[in-house]
């Protein structure tokens, strides 16, 4: 049985290592991430309103996700001030890629969640495949009240299969010849295929 003093000091070790813990700088989904492959089928039968006009399709899909997420909220250093962040993250090929987020000096971090991996026309991701190191920079109307760097990981995953092939229906016979967006929506469905 813990005495007083020992109870005290235990508690006091939680507590050091809790604050330790929240004054971490970085992404709030931590410093390592897993990259992982995800396949499987899909069925499409797509019928035009008002023409009779239908197709059937199946296609085999593939795609990539984050975990723990796609998105997450960069966490900095308690008690400073800002309004802005620019985070630049050197990548191992040498390449890098810069994000500016709005910052919420009240939360400490990011206003939103930053995009570490989704790929759009409009959008890029922050991070790659292996080391990445994130350079930040905060700032409060354009001065510049902290900066430091991190490390984050990206590692390949084994790929998913999802066991079942899943039907779905189109409105849009364009769907038929190009799948859409029902790749997505069908991994969506298998939770990602655990």
């Amino acid at each position: 049985m813990l005495s007083h003093c020992g109870r005290f000091l235990t508690l006091a070790s939680s507590l050091f290592l809790l604050g330790a813990a929240e004054a971490r700088v970085g992404f709030s989904g931590g410093e390592v991430f897993q990259a992982v492959g995800l396949e499987g089928e899909i069925s499409l039968t797509c019928q035009e309103p008002g023409t009779g006009r239908m197709e059937h399709s199946q296609f085999r899909c593939s795609g990539e996700i984050l975990e723990p997420g796609e998105f997450s909220w960069f966490v900095g250093p308690r008690g400073v001030a800002g309004d802005a962040v620019e985070l630049v993250a050197q990548h191992e090929d040498g390449s890098s890629r810069t994000k500016n987020e709005k910052y919420d000096e009240a939360a400490g971090r990011t206003s939103s969640a930053v995009n570490l991996w989704v790929w759009t026309l409009l959008q890029r991701p922050l991070l790659e495949v292996g080391k990445n190191a994130v350079s930040y920079r905060i700032t409060k109307s354009s001065r510049e009240t902290a900066s430091g760097q991190f490390e984050v990981r990206v590692e390949r995953a084994p790929t998913r299969t999802c066991r079942f092939r899943r039907s779905y229906f189109s409105s849009n016979v364009q769907d038929c010849q190009t799948g859409g967006g029902w790749c997505g929506q069908y991994f969506a469905d298998e939770s990602y295929c655990p």
